[in-house]
């Protein structure tokens, strides 16, 4: 629902919530507009969370908050209603399906049957687009015992975003040489017949916990 249309739809609200609040119906009490206070927001990379301070003034008033990528700002959140005997509270709204590393305006509402309202408008930019982390690998030097080569092998991630990491690994020497298999480690000992006539290749990659892989795995070749 656009600004306009909310607004029309919670000022009608607004008429049936305040109507007789007098103690004397000739003599209705009069309504005082809502006051905001204390606005702040809090960007993540697809969302943001907004709070306000928000005094109904005596009467039953909704709040919501009106943002978008320009000055018209199109869209608005859920409204959340404030009943008149609450005094000051703490009010926020939470707007998901924003775009990553974008700018926004913003500005909080609220109305009753006194009037309309709003906090200066503000602009917050959403975190950047998820980064996919890189991958590092050493190696100790082989060892030959008996018919087995033996190496230890050990990684570690970065990621920009710094976001927790997990790990995967693949060989190529394995039945399915594409599939890759989760570790919760970060160093271990791949062994290999030393009859083996071919190169042997182990490949690690870090995954961030978004689910973004290092597209260039690092590996490590043994040559026979």
């Amino acid at each position: 629902m656009g600004p306009r249309a909310l607004f029309l739809a919670l000022l009608g609200a607004l008429a049936v919530l305040s109507s007789g609040c007098g103690d004397d119906p000739a003599q209705p009490r009069p309504v005082t507009p809502p006051t905001l206070d204390g606005v702040e927001v809090l960007p993540a990379r697809t969302k943001a969370t907004f709070t306000a301070d928000l005094d109904p003034r005596g009467s039953p008033s909704f709040a919501w908050v009106d943002y978008g990528v320009d000055t018209t700002l199109a869209f608005s959140s859920d409204s959340l209603y404030v009943q008149d005997s609450q005094g000051v509270v703490s009010v926020s709204r939470v707007v998901e399906g924003l775009s990553a590393g974008t700018l926004y305006r913003y500005r909080w509402r609220a109305a009753n049957a006194g009037g309309l309202v709003g906090s200066p408008r503000d602009t917050f930019r959403t975190d950047p687009p998820n980064q996919p982390p890189e991958t590092y690998l050493t190696a100790a030097p082989p060892e030959t015992l008996q018919s087995t080569v033996r190496v230890h092998l050990y990684w570690y991630g970065d990621d920009p975003d710094g976001d927790p990491l997990e790990f995967q690994w693949q060989r190529s020497d394995a039945a399915d040489p594409t599939l890759w298999y989760g570790t919760a480690v970060t160093d271990s000992v791949f062994t290999r017949p030393v009859a083996s006539a071919t190169a042997w290749t182990i490949r690690l990659r870090a995954v961030d916990v978004v689910g973004a892989v290092d597209g260039s795995p690092a590996e490590w070749t043994w040559e026979p």
